[in-house]
Order: structure tokens, then C-alpha cells, then sequence
């Protein structure tokens, strides 16, 4: 067993699928267009499109416990800070009056 996979071993799910997306992203020279994140009481879904070099979409949807949602989120603030964001809460539904 290498080093490099003893060490992806002890990473963590939502790293590993992070760098997943970067590596894929690397790869095949995607951009992010847009990234929503739904917010729902028991987990956090994220929908990622991203564009190719011929102005194709394509989509990534991960799936997380909210508690590991808050990693991959950052993650993806910090690298990509400039890509449109959308945020659907269904976590905390609004009250009404």
C-alpha cells in the first residue's frame, strides 16, 4: 500500500469528494458557474454546474450531513470565491403571520 493511499484513507468523506471535484475539474478544465446549496433539516445538498471549454454544463450533486456540509462549503468559498452562490434554507422555514 502507498503512502499517498494510507493517507487518503484517513481523510475525511467530505475532503475526499472535494478533491474529487477539484481533480475533476483539473482534468477535463471546468469552471464553476454556479453552486446552490439546499439547506434541509436533516442534510445539505449541493448542485455544482460547471462549464466547459464549449460552453457545456454539466452538474455535481453532493449529499452531506449538515454537520460535514459546513467543510465542504468553506472549501468552496475559499477556492472559488467569485462563483454565484445560492443559498435555499429549508432548515428554518420562515414563520408567517
Amino acid at each position: 500500500m502507498t503512502e499517498f493511499y494510507k493517507n487518503l484513507r484517513l481523510e475525511s468523506i467530505e475532503s475526499l469528494r472535494y478533491s474529487k471535484l477539484v481533480t475533476e475539474m483539473l482534468i477535463n478544465n471546468l469552471n464553476i458557474e454556479k453552486i446552490t446549496n439546499i439547506q434541509n433539516p436533516k442534510n445539505d445538498i449541493f448542485i455544482i454546474l460547471l462549464i466547459d471549454r464549449n460552453n457545456r454544463i454539466r452538474t455535481r450533486i453532493f449529499d452531506f450531513q449538515p454537520e460535514d456540509a459546513v467543510f465542504f462549503r468553506a472549501w468552496l468559498g475559499e477556492d472559488f470565491p467569485d462563483s454565484e452562490f445560492e443559498l435555499v434554507n429549508k432548515r428554518h422555514p420562515e414563520v408567517t403571520a
